[in-house]
């Protein structure tokens, strides 16, 4: 179980914005687990706090300088993805897993999860349930973590598996789903427990659990999603690039995220958005040929778009479309 190396076996990666009421009861579950402070290392990435959590954390960095390792953004991103990009960036471990800072952890967690990786060779190991707790550490319910979908949370994850596969978070609504949908693509091997060692706690402020059903917060975040995109379509470096880790898991994200008008909104704004960026997008080789690791269905998404964005009068075929998937 111990590390020779003197890297530690496993780092936990913590987004944290805001999260002064929660964190302290977080690094202190990450000192009492069983497997040993020694082998672990806490990367906390700081979007921006002003509420004092970053003086709190910095503390605990003090304290225990070997296992806290803090990075502050002074503007906020408004979501996790930057900070769990660069906790898959900087981990020493061999191992990793991410865990909200407003999150706890039972004290035999990473111990747990490890000793299931260590046997079964897996190169994920993930609970099939966590604990939903309320402001005040009060039971609110089990909540299912959908399996190998939807919840990158409540698991362990193959540094080297997550490297080799290089993927990264895009910093859109639903992030973790998508993160899961092109993981799963480079065919990791799976290993689901009925262990529940994750405190999941639900209040209205969090970073990565922000309540979205007002119609004005949501248009908000799929603005910001419709950007997110465009940077990346602007910074992919080949078509290849662009076709696998732009075009397909952003059509994707549209259909799966959203329903009835907000789809058809959604993706009428996304496709304006790339062709004032580079009509040339829907030129893309890929769009006909394919390429490895994308479905059937993802593979006729983009092709739908491709074909719509050719013809800009064809918003009531988008509209009839996108209605009946």
């Amino acid at each position: 179980m111990l590390s020779k190396s003197g890297s530690p076996l496993v780092s936990i990666v913590v987004p944290m914005h805001n999260a002064v009421r929660y964190v302290k009861n977080l690094c202190e579950s990450v000192l009492r687990q069983t497997v040993g402070v020694s082998n672990l290392e806490v990367l906390i990435f700081d979007d921006g706090s002003d509420d004092g959590s970053l003086e709190l954390v910095t503390a605990f960095a003090d304290e225990y300088p070997d296992t806290f390792k803090i990075h502050r953004r002074e503007t906020k991103s408004g979501s996790p993805a930057a900070g769990r990009n660069w906790g898959i960036d900087q981990a020493r471990g061999r191992w990793l897993s991410f865990v909200d800072a407003d999150d706890y952890l039972d004290d035999e967690y990473i111990k747990t999860l490890l000793n299931i990786a260590q046997n079964t060779g897996a190169d994920v190991v993930k609970c099939n349930e966590y604990r939903e707790l309320d402001d005040n550490g009060g039971f609110i319910k089990m909540h299912t973590t959908c399996g190998t979908s939807i919840y990158v949370i409540c698991a362990l994850y193959s540094v080297d598996f997550l490297r080799e596969c290089e993927l990264k978070f895009m910093p859109t609504i639903a992030e973790d789903g998508m993160f899961l949908n092109e993981l799963n693509k480079f065919a990791p091997k799976w290993e689901l427990t009925d262990y529940i060692g994750y405190n999941y706690i639900y209040h209205d402020a969090s970073l990565s659990k922000t309540n979205i059903n007002s119609t004005e917060k949501r248009l908000l975040e799929m603005d910001r999603s419709v950007e997110a995109w465009g940077t990346a379509l602007k910074t992919a470096s080949s078509q290849l690039e662009r076709y696998q880790k732009v075009l397909v898991p952003a059509f994707w994200f549209w259909i799966s995220y959203y329903a009835g008008e907000e789809r058809f909104l959604a993706v009428e704004k996304l496709v304006r958005k790339f062709n004032d960026i580079d009509p040339r997008w829907k030129l893309n080789k890929y769009i006909i040929s394919g390429a490895e690791r994308v479905t059937p269905k993802e593979k006729r998404n983009v092709r739908l778009f491709a074909m719509l964005a050719f013809c800009p009068k064809s918003i009531a075929l988008l509209k009839l479309v996108l209605l009946n998937r």
